[in-house]
């Protein structure tokens, strides 16, 4: 079974995209974000998810509740006058906070996804918030015979929030979790590091460039020596990161971390036109895995994170095309 796929470099396609689809639904909508920030684009979207609500779509959207009010502090009563906005034209609205076994506080949702029917998947690093429009970010349509997969994971992730009893709904089967051809890679607080793992792997199974694109990139000891590595070995390796991350100690983290690198001949660029938002490694002949998780320990071990794993040549060299197309204006 063949998906089609659609990368978007930039953030304004990617959300006129989402909104002509939402107002095609016929069935469900299933919406998850760290960030639900109410907005001009934030209205839009509401704009077409009232209606669809009203006229008997399934629509739900889960937005991370420690982001939603520490992301952007002063439009915090706008967003939680909206929540019940939408609660009260009949959508179901969550904020996460977590719960059941082997979590914390901290372990937050930054999965980054809508689910539309069986055949629209949407992926990647944007939230919804008007202020993405001045960054660059990737995200991914994946469009194809889906099956419920992105809903059910809605399920799974509303199971583990607070304000709703705990449910044990099961841990996704991974090995049969797949969106068409691509497959479902987590993070799960506690149980799941699928996303390191095959990082990991992808790195020591390439033959061909390795490309990392990452807002931050912190990698834990045992990926740091698979890349060292494969240079030693002689593959190429090209790592773009953006030059601010609003974090400062994370900016100079970033750069304790990959001067090692350099030093053992990566290629290095540091993206200095605006904020870099972009979670991406791939390698040159087609392996790719896209979505919400960072190079660091949050990302990889402790939020709920959401990529896909796939092969797709095509694709790939549209990312190292636009990869190259990038570091030339830095």
């Amino acid at each position: 079974m063949h998906n089609q796929y659609h990368l978007f470099h930039e953030v304004g396609p990617f959300y006129e995209t989402l909104w002509n689809l939402i107002s095609k639904a016929k069935k469900s909508i299933s919406m998850l974000y760290l960030i639900y920030d109410q907005g001009v684009w934030a209205d839009r979207l509401n704009e077409v998810l009232i209606p669809q609500a009203l006229a008997g779509v399934k629509v739900r959207i889960m937005a991370d509740y420690l982001g939603t009010i520490t992301d952007h502090p002063l439009n915090l009563i706008n967003n939680l006058r909206m929540v019940e906005q939408l609660k009260s034209a009949g959508i179901e609205v969550t904020l996460f906070n977590p719960a059941g076994p082997r979590m914390s506080f901290l372990d937050r949702l930054h999965i980054k996804m809508c689910a539309i029917d069986e055949n629209y998947l949407f992926l990647g690093g944007s939230n919804i918030g008007d202020y993405y429009l001045d960054w660059q970010d990737t995200n991914l349509l994946i469009d194809g015979t889906l099956g419920d997969i992105g809903h059910d994971l809605f399920d799974f992730v509303r199971s583990r929030s607070k304000d709703r009893p705990y449910s044990a709904v099961p841990e996704m089967d991974l090995p049969t979790s797949c969106i068409g051809d691509a497959r479902v890679i987590l993070t799960v607080p506690g149980s799941r590091r699928d996303i390191y793992r095959c990082i990991v792997s992808l790195v020591l199974n390439a033959h061909s460039p390795i490309y990392f694109r990452y807002w931050y990139f912190l990698p834990p000891k045992e990926l740091l020596n698979a890349l060292l590595s494969q240079l030693e070995n002689g593959l190429q390796l090209n790592i773009m990161v953006s030059n601010s991350t609003r974090v400062p100690i994370i900016d100079l983290v970033n750069r304790i971390a990959l001067r090692k690198l350099k030093l053992s001949g990566a290629t290095i660029f540091r993206y200095k036109k605006r904020n870099m938002h972009s979670k991406i490694a791939w390698t040159e002949d087609g392996e790719i895995i896209l979505g919400s998780a960072n190079i660091e320990n949050r990302g990889l071990a402790n939020n709920f994170e959401l990529c896909v794993g796939l092969h797709d040549p095509v694709l790939a060299e549209e990312l190292s095309g636009n990869f190259w197309r990038d570091s030339q204006k830095e």
